[in-house]
């Protein structure tokens, strides 16, 4: 699709859709494709290897490492449970290493982290409020962080 004069703001509501779509589609192709470069480069997992700027500290490195021996997430940064259990531990890891500004949630880097689709986080996190019903493995998400 071919942007018209002025930007996106001339196009059609339909166009600019369209343009957002094919934006995050071919965003997430990219991460994937830089897992799979890291992984031949690296020839081994490494801390260093797709962890955006904001969790790439000590703090959130010994959270992870608990994660995994709890088998939350494989040695790949794969989530291996439920979108709202990796929405409350997103939510929690932004809480303890105050990730959001003015006590806000930061769910961009676990959305990079993780390659999940912008919003998806919020909207299952959204949905636990919602409902007041806590996904039922929460107590393994609560065991990293004692």
């Amino acid at each position: 699709m071919k942007l018209r004069g002025g930007g996106c703001s001339s196009l059609p509501f339909k166009e600019r859709v369209e343009i957002e779509q094919e934006r995050e589609r071919l965003y997430l192709e990219l991460l994937e494709i830089d897992r799979q470069v890291q992984e031949c480069i690296c020839g081994k997992k490494t801390w260093m290897r797709l962890l955006p700027a904001e969790l790439n500290n000590d703090d959130f490195k010994k959270i992870l490492s608990k994660a995994i021996e709890k088998g939350l997430i494989d040695d790949n940064y794969k989530w291996l449970k439920g979108m709202q259990l990796l929405a409350c531990f997103c939510h929690d890891v932004s809480q303890k290493l105050t990730l959001g500004k003015g006590g806000r949630i930061a769910w961009k880097p676990f959305e990079e982290l993780f390659g999940i689709k912008k919003g998806t986080l919020r909207s299952n996190y959204n949905d636990i409020q919602k409902t007041g019903q806590n996904p039922s493995d929460i107590a393994l998400v609560d065991s990293v962080f004692q």
